[in-house]
């Protein structure tokens, strides 16, 4: 109950951030792609979590599988760490894109911190600490399980926030908001089928990311817009195009 009201709080305040925007900088319409794919995922993992017992749907989605899936899981999961991450910002530093680069930084900064708060507060078991019989995991054994700090998922979280970021500053680009959304979708769903979260935990995780880096782009547009008027800035071509 004490997360559910949490996460309306979050849903609360994001949504009065999009309301004070108008006109062409009103985020939800330039990116409805992107929010309408967020919001059909964020309803599917909150009815699963709230409908089916956490170790159930952990079983579904943790025994599914096969070793083609183990490899590619194994590895699209790095997508949601610093080792991805921060290479992606220095690259996009590279093409003359600074714009994007800091705020994939500053977006994974700020909601790994509130990450590693919340993980700390709740202290939730991981499943390879929750469940007393370990061979009901299934796992990639060249992956080692960890034990503690479930709650939320920090590589969801973080690929989250970095595609909230990329399709943010891509507007109007549909295709690159939905590749975007699903390598971040196919991330999170890694730290299950890998046996390292519940459906809660990445069902959270997106939930902060994605929020982090909007409420970061909200804030951007807005120095941007106010700078503009004193003629000290100019709108990025990203930022402006119809």
């Amino acid at each position: 109950m004490i997360v559910f009201i949490q996460f309306k709080k979050i849903q609360l305040i994001t949504f009065a951030l999009f309301a004070d925007m108008s006109g062409n900088d009103f985020i939800l319409k330039k990116n409805r792609v992107f929010y309408l794919c967020f919001c059909l995922w964020f309803l599917i993992l909150g009815i699963l979590s709230v409908t089916v017992p956490k170790e159930e749907s952990f079983i579904w989605i943790n025994h599914w599988r096969s070793f083609p899936a183990d490899i590619f899981f194994s590895v699209i999961t790095w997508l949601g760490t610093g080792y991805f991450i921060i290479p992606l910002a220095l690259f996009c530093f590279a093409i003359k894109r600074k714009e994007v680069a800091i705020g994939i930084l500053i977006s994974f900064i700020i909601s790994g911190l509130l990450v590693t708060i919340l993980k700390h507060y709740f202290n939730c078991p991981r499943p390879a600490a929750y469940f007393s019989n370990k061979e009901i995991i299934r796992q990639g054994y060249w992956l080692p399980l960890r034990y503690k700090y479930s709650f939320p998922s920090g590589h969801s979280t973080s690929v989250f926030s970095t595609a909230t970021i990329i399709a943010l500053f891509s507007c109007n680009k549909k295709k690159i908001a939905v590749i975007c959304f699903l390598l971040a979708c196919l991330t999170a769903y890694s730290r299950v089928y890998l046996g390292e979260h519940f459906v809660e935990d990445i069902w959270t995780g997106s939930l902060i990311g994605v929020a982090a880096s909007t409420i970061y782009f909200i804030l951007y547009t807005k120095l941007i817009r106010k700078n503009k008027k004193n003629g000290t800035l100019h709108f990025n071509k990203s930022l402006t195009e119809k």
